[in-house]
């Protein structure tokens, strides 16, 4: 009711993280656009496809760009797999990353021994990409603030990293 009553009032836009058939269904049902990419690459998995980070590493590939090497698994027991025979080189972590989804929230990392404990709780299906763990030095970072009204962009930081930890 409220989102309805946002899309009478105009001036809403919805843009979420990862657009899906289901976003193009909220917006219909509120009246709130999302202007953000055309319905028809969405509703025919094009959106999908790109937003998968294994179909894009794939497709990098097949354009002779160069990507991290490592292994997608599909299963546990392929996954298993994977992480098992990962070694050397980055002081032995490894960086298990959900292929659909965003913002980091499917990633975890550690050495293969501690990967291999966690996962049986972690995994839930779906695809991972098992690639060894390549350390940041720093990450661009925004902030916002979000008032009742609207989005003010406050600026941009730059955040820093030690051992793979994010230190301010």
């Amino acid at each position: 009711r409220r989102l309805r009553e946002m899309g009478e009032s105009g001036g809403w836009k919805l843009e979420s993280f990862i657009e899906s058939p289901r976003t193009l269904r909220l917006s219909r049902e509120t009246g709130i656009p999302t202007d953000k990419t055309r319905p028809d690459l969405i509703l025919n998995g094009t959106v999908t496809r790109f937003n998968d980070k294994g179909y894009f590493k794939d497709f990098a590939g097949k354009l002779g760009i160069a990507t991290v090497p490592g292994y997608l698994a599909d299963s546990m027991p392929a996954l298993e797999k994977a992480v098992s025979v990962m070694t050397g080189g980055h002081q032995g972590r490894v960086m298990l990353r959900k292929t659909l989804y965003g913002g980091g929230l499917g990633n975890l990392s550690g050495t293969p021994g501690f990967l291999l404990e966690r996962i049986k709780t972690w995994y839930n299906g779906g695809r991972i990409l098992i690639e060894p763990f390549l350390p940041p030095h720093s990450v661009a970072g925004s902030l916002a603030a979000v008032t009742p009204t609207n989005v003010e962009f406050r600026g941009v930081d730059l955040q820093t990293f030690a051992d793979g930890k994010w230190t301010g």
